[in-house]
Order: structure tokens, then sequence, then C-alpha cells
């Protein structure tokens, strides 16, 4: 039986809006060699059922571990698990600055060839690219939080797990996505970002 390493749960109440609706998994390589949609919707679907959120992880970090091996959720060292929220704590108050987003400050947090995935596509790779994303992003939109703490998170490995929403508006309209998924840490830099993303319904 594989167990993570370093346990660290943060129980919050759902943000208003929030829905346990199914999620959006289409193609058959979301998540690298062959973690298939099929296996992810079997596990979200029981979501909607009643399952918490803290054992869909559970479950989640138990496909890995057949995906990738004991290897992977396995490592000397134990995974700091708050570099990611700090990241995304920088993110929103870079967010609220025009100036925020910018290759020296990026580089604090992740690795030169840092690689983001959402729903199985890749935004952006390496630092100059992720800055143009996410100034894209500050330039098209009227606002957007991470909400943080995260609703539950941990690290295993090096892997840091983790279920949170994301509050964005946009075109007039409020908008509120549940995202689940893991960051790889490389030195206690982020190099890779895997999320899955769905869009609540009913948000106004």
């Amino acid at each position: 039986m594989i167990a993570p390493t370093a346990l660290k749960f943060h129980p919050r109440g759902r943000p208003p809006g929030a829905l346990q609706g199914p999620t959006l998994l289409q193609g058959e390589n979301l998540w690298p060699n062959g973690l298939t949609s099929a296996l992810l919707w079997g596990i979200l679907r029981e979501s909607e059922d009643g399952m918490t959120m803290k054992r869909l992880l559970k479950l989640l970090l138990v496909a890995i571990a057949c995906q990738f091996g004991p290897a992977a959720l396995a490592g000397e060292r134990e995974t700091d698990a708050n570099v990611l929220e700090r990241m995304f704590a920088w993110w929103n108050g870079a967010y609220k600055d025009p100036g925020g987003f910018t290759e020296r400050a990026f580089r604090r947090y992740y690795t030169e060839d840092a690689a983001i995935v959402i729903n199985g596509g890749e935004r952006a790779r390496g630092i100059k690219p992720m800055v143009e994303h996410f100034r894209r992003i500050q330039q098209n939109t009227e606002s957007v939080e991470i909400v943080l703490p995260f609703e539950e998170g941990f690290a295993s490995g090096d892997r840091i797990f983790t279920h949170h929403f994301i509050r964005a508006r946009a075109e007039g309209a409020n908008r509120l996505s549940r995202v689940m998924g893991y960051a790889v840490v490389e030195g206690g830099k982020i190099s890779l970002i895997n999320f899955l993303s769905h869009q609540q319904e009913g948000e106004k």
C-alpha cells in the first residue's frame, strides 16, 4: 500500500455556487503516459454521489501510483507542501499589478523549462511563454482570484496534489472553476503543473 510521505489537508467550506457536477473530461491522454479520461471520469463521477474530496484526492494518488509506479510518490526528501500555495498567493498579487508578471518573478517559483498543462492541453512551456500567457489573461479579464487556502491538498514525493477554486470575471460575467491535479517540484521550484479544470454551472 502506498501512502503519502507528507500529508497536509486544508479543509474549507465550499464557495457559494460551487456544485458537484461532472467535469469535462475528453480525450484519452489528459495526463501523461496513458492515464485515461475513462479512469478520471469514473473517479470524479463518484464525487457526485457524496464522495469527499479528501477521498477523491487519495484515489487520484493511487491512480498515479499505478500509472507511474511507486517512484512517483516516494523520494528521499519530502516536498514543501506550501510552495504551490506561496506561488498562487504571489500570483494573486501580481495579477492586480500591470507590471507584476515578469520573467524574474516567475523564476522565483518555476524552473526554466516548466510547463503548465490544463485539461490535457499545454498552455505554456518555459518562463517567457508563461509570462506572455498570463499577461494575456491579465489583459482579457476583469478579475481573477485563486481561492486560498486550498480546499484540500497534500504533498507526496515530488508532487503536490490540490483541489481548489478559481474565481474570475470576464465580459461582465462571474465564473467559478473547480480545479484539481498536481504540481511536480524539482529543487524547490515547480517544473510541471498538470490540472483538470471545470467551470461550475449556475455561478452568478
